[in-house]
């Protein structure tokens, strides 16, 4: 029993031994990204907004994602983030954004634990490209995919490869990792490097028009966010605003001014068959 003790304690200390080292290295590290905690997000609520009517879009594997859509003669297909109500968040900042003639379908995302999914960066993906594959067999327009934080994520799996899409990325966000709700810092961090799940878009390779815009006190979506896009396709137009933060991104004038730019410029290059 002595013996046995032993065994056990020394197999405490061991343990004990290596989270203490690995927190340490994470501490020593530098400073972590800042982890979005994804838990807390709820099912879509609320009713469409005027203009928006509620439907259903299919996913990956014939998974049916609600959605509201506002009709036109092109249409964006927008993702918000982790809002409690994606799709009433998003009709909004998407409807903010875009010119008005223009038709929008807000997809509630799963991959975020939202809409009956969990966290589950590959789910995200392959619903973002089976949207995609689906949406450009029946376009007559030019496809815009757009999305604001965490929804950018659907917006770069969506354009990877794609050169007949144009990419809208507001607050954009490259690489997070996903904390849990509560816990001591070190082994939240620990947590989030070691088990969490990862939403990593730096490999995504941008082949058609992209615009990139941050709000200059943004803490979530970085500078460094933007220079990662930057090197990821040929036609990325970066844009930084000056005195905005996160969440008041879509109301600012010069962000709306530059998504009705880039989506008049998306149209022509259309027109001209995508030279």
């Amino acid at each position: 029993m002595g013996e046995r003790r032993r065994r056990v304690s020394r197999a405490v200390l061991v343990g004990a031994s290596v989270l203490a080292l690995a927190g340490g290295l994470t501490l020593i590290g530098g400073p972590a990204r800042r982890y979005p905690d994804l838990s807390r997000a709820g099912p879509p609520s609320g009713a469409p907004p005027p203009g928006f009517v509620a439907t259903t879009v299919e996913g990956a594997g014939g998974h049916r994602l609600r959605a509201f859509v506002r009709a036109g003669p092109e249409m964006v297909y927008w993702m918000d983030g982790n809002d409690p109500a994606p799709l009433a968040a998003g009709a909004a900042h998407a409807a903010a954004v875009l010119p008005d003639d223009v038709g929008i379908t807000v997809i509630a995302p799963r991959g975020f634990e939202q809409d009956g999914g969990h966290l589950a960066p590959g789910v995200l993906r392959a619903d973002a490209e089976a949207i995609r594959a689906r949406v450009l067999a029946d376009a007559d327009g030019p496809v815009v995919f757009g999305g604001f934080s965490l929804g950018t994520l659907f917006t770069l799996f969506a354009a990877h490869r794609a050169p007949d899409v144009c990419a809208v990325l507001l607050a954009p966000l490259t690489d997070i990792g996903v904390r849990p709700a509560a816990g001591p810092g070190v082994l939240t961090r620990l947590w989030s490097r070691v088990y969490a799940p990862r939403y990593d878009a730096r490999g995504v390779r941008l082949m058609g028009p992209a615009l990139a815009v941050r709000g200059a006190l943004d803490e979530d979506s970085t500078a460094d966010d933007l220079a990662a896009l930057s090197a990821q396709g040929p036609d990325v137009e970066v844009m930084q605003v000056p005195k905005v933060g996160h969440a008041t991104l879509p109301d600012a004038p010069a962000v709306q001014k530059a998504v009705q730019t880039f989506v008049a410029k998306c149209r022509e290059r259309h027109t001209k068959g995508g030279s």
